[in-house]
């Protein structure tokens, strides 16, 4: 049994993050880390130091000792157990657990450490390439389907 955990991410273009934006809750301006491993809003009473641990706690005890034995015990009963299965289920447990010691999602990189870039390193290639610095994060765009009717509006040009 495997388990993937991440941090609330409201996604621009979507109502909730049009909310988030009302009550001034977004906090990263750079599309790029709204990927669900990085903290891009302020909770109204945690901070975020509380919620990276909590991500973390929850990855460390799902991934326990316990739960990798049971996984593999299950895999030994059910006669599917190969080298590559039994050290796959051995592995990927440390692994995640490895992270979470880290404090790093493990989706968000290996083993080693990654330079964590910024939006500034890239502003001037794309002010050079695009001829803007950072895209706007808008509110979402209007339903083209009509409240009262619910026929799609389409506009002709």
């Amino acid at each position: 049994m495997w388990a993937s955990f991440s941090i609330l991410c409201p996604i621009p273009g979507t109502e909730q993050y049009d909310d988030f934006l009302s009550q001034g809750l977004i906090s990263e301006p750079n599309l790029d880390r709204f990927d669900t491993t990085s903290l891009v809003w302020r909770h109204p009473t945690l901070t975020p130091k509380q919620l990276s641990k909590l991500l973390f706690a929850c990855y460390r005890k799902f991934f326990s000792l316990r739960h990798t034995l049971v996984n593999v015990g299950q895999l030994h009963s059910s006669r599917q157990q190969s080298i590559s299965t039994s050290a796959t289920s051995i592995a990927m447990p440390m692994f995640i657990r490895y992270c979470a010691f880290r404090q790093v999602h493990p989706m968000s990189g290996g083993v080693s450490l990654v330079r964590r870039d910024h939006a500034n390193d890239y502003l001037a290639l794309r002010q050079k390439t695009y001829g803007f610095k950072l895209a706007l994060l808008h509110q979402s765009l209007a339903s083209p389907v009509h409240e009262k009717t619910g026929v799609m509006q389409i506009e002709h040009r």
